[in-house]
């Protein structure tokens, strides 16, 4: 039997780019004494990816008694499954579809609970119903010494290793999560499957300054949350997204700007099949307007060199949003995500601000004449599937 959670201080860390969050997860494995559980929603039977999976085969045969609990989406696994079949075995697949991932299962079955989120089928309409975008990860819950991580960041090479700023394409994708401790981390674990129809979106404010969001199928609620959150900046807001393509985000941003609020986004130069869609929206955004000739004194649009797969804001430098949705509708309308909600002028917030500022360092700031050349039929299929 586990000890019961404490009055133990709670802290929150900024975790920046893959190894920093590579190291960071198998600390948080070598140190678990009762339990793991893992949501994600893509895990590669890679280098990393199975560094991973090594590392919780040591932790089982250290402690025979731990609980692991693995809960990996379906339609995650088919992508990574798809992507080997079309490069003829030279992309690695899902793991728990490779020998060692079936072994691992099979091994320690009396250790690891394994299921997949979603519908297996084969229609593509259901996954659009089911799929489990949440990256969650959870470390000796109802313990005081609990941990979990939440964020954008899978398990794979493109995830746990970090960016290459002198040549991005040999480095690893920009992004981030946090990491909790000595909170009772079983808050993040909600069981929607429980839950009525009409009860399909999970709220928790976890303490002052703090709020988890899961979005568990119902639909507008966190477009909801994230245009109310924009709707209250007075003066900054600093957008680092891998993808915006959501029209009434955008429509929100250039209103912004409009009343005078300051606001950059810092999107990705490169991407892994959508840069056609973000282009297209950087158009929309930078798009001159009659009616609004000082447009680009309030709104700055930044491509960054490299591949972002972050998906982070902060308004008026005391407020900051990290988690896994992005700003597209299939986010918003369709997936299940984790987010949180940062309220404060110190600790994540102030490190988050100091670090899009970095960020800055490795963008080109684009005009309406610097626009890179995209293709409107591709940007148009790309905003479907995103």
């Amino acid at each position: 039997m586990p000890p019961q959670p404490s009055s133990q201080a709670f802290t929150a860390e900024l975790i920046v780019d893959g190894q920093q969050f590579f190291d960071t997860l198998l600390d948080c494995i070598t140190r678990a004494k009762y339990s793991i559980h893992i949501k994600i929603f893509m895990w590669r039977n890679d280098a990393r990816g199975r560094a991973v999976l090594m590392a919780l085969e040591k932790k089982i045969r250290q402690t025979p008694s731990i609980q692991v609990t693995i809960e990996k989406d379906a339609f995650g696994s088919r992508i990574y499954n798809l992507a080997r079949y079309i490069s003829l075995g030279n992309t690695p697949g899902d793991i728990f579809s490779s020998t060692y991932g079936l072994t691992f299962l099979r091994t320690y079955k009396s250790n690891v609970h394994f299921s997949y989120i979603g519908s297996r089928s084969l229609f593509f309409f259901k996954y659009l119903k089911e799929i489990d975008h949440s990256k969650v990860l959870v470390f000796d819950h109802l313990t005081p010494n609990a941990k979990a991580m939440i964020g954008g960041m899978n398990l794979a090479d493109e995830y746990l290793t970090d960016p290459n700023h002198e040549d991005p394409d040999l480095g690893g994708w920009h992004d981030y999560m946090v990491l909790l401790r000595g909170m009772p981390v079983q808050q993040l674990l909600p069981e929607p499957q429980k839950k009525s129809k009409k009860q399909n979106w999970f709220f928790r404010s976890l303490r002052q300054g703090l709020e988890v969001l899961v979005h568990v199928g119902g639909r507008r609620r966190f477009r909801h949350t994230v245009l109310a959150e924009l709707s209250r900046a007075k003066e900054t807001v600093v957008i680092e997204h891998g993808y915006i393509t959501d029209d009434p985000v955008i429509r929100k941003i250039q209103s912004l700007a409009q009343n005078g609020v300051r606001v950059q986004v810092i999107l990705p130069d490169r991407s892994d099949g959508f840069f056609h869609a973000n282009i297209a929206s950087v158009r929309k955004l930078l798009k001159p307007s009659p009616s609004f000739p000082d447009k680009n004194k309030f709104l700055t649009v930044f491509l960054y060199r490299g591949m972002i797969h972050g998906k982070v804001m902060v308004i008026d430098q005391q407020t900051a949003i990290v988690g896994s949705a992005n700003l597209t509708r299939l986010s918003f309308n369709l997936l299940q995500e984790t987010n949180a909600i940062f309220r404060s002028t110190s600790g994540i917030v102030t490190r988050l601000v100091d670090q899009l500022s970095a960020d800055l360092a490795n963008c080109e700031a684009l005009t309406w004449e610097t626009i890179p050349r995209f293709n409107p039929v591709r940007a148009f299929f790309e905003r479907m599937v995103i």
